[in-house]
């Protein structure tokens, strides 16, 4: 169905904004995980050979459970479809969609503070 598919290329583009502001403000990456898993392992192979801080794994790690966290919190308040079309107004999306909207106005008025990313992500 093309609505489904224009709400979800907006959906897309939405999430790809909020993950360059966040790499530009809070130097991480938070809406896309492909960028944070890359760091774990990067940080995991520093710790291996001596030449990394555990922060270097620990900060992604906690990017990608923070991650994880929200898109099962979102998965809970919105429901489950069918998988072949998205039943919008039958389902709580929108409430899914303004917790989202929520946090990131909190990471926005705490970027400065180290949990901001975790926030945001």
């Amino acid at each position: 169905d093309n609505v489904v598919l224009l709400i979800g290329a907006v959906l897309s583009a939405c999430a790809a904004m909020v993950n360059v502001i966040a790499f530009l403000r809070l130097s991480a990456f938070v809406s896309h995980v492909s960028g944070t898993t890359s760091k774990i392992g990067i940080g995991l192979h520093g710790l291996a050979v001596g030449s990394g801080a555990a922060e270097d794994a620990l900060v992604p790690v906690g990017l990608l459970l923070s991650f994880i966290l929200g898109a099962a919190v979102c998965g809970l308040v919105a429901g489950r479809n069918d998988l072949k079309v998205v039943h919008i107004g039958d389902r709580l999306y929108g409430v899914a969609l303004l917790l989202n909207a929520a946090c990131l106005v909190v990471v926005a008025l705490v970027a400065q503070h180290a949990a901001a990313k975790f926030i945001a992500a």
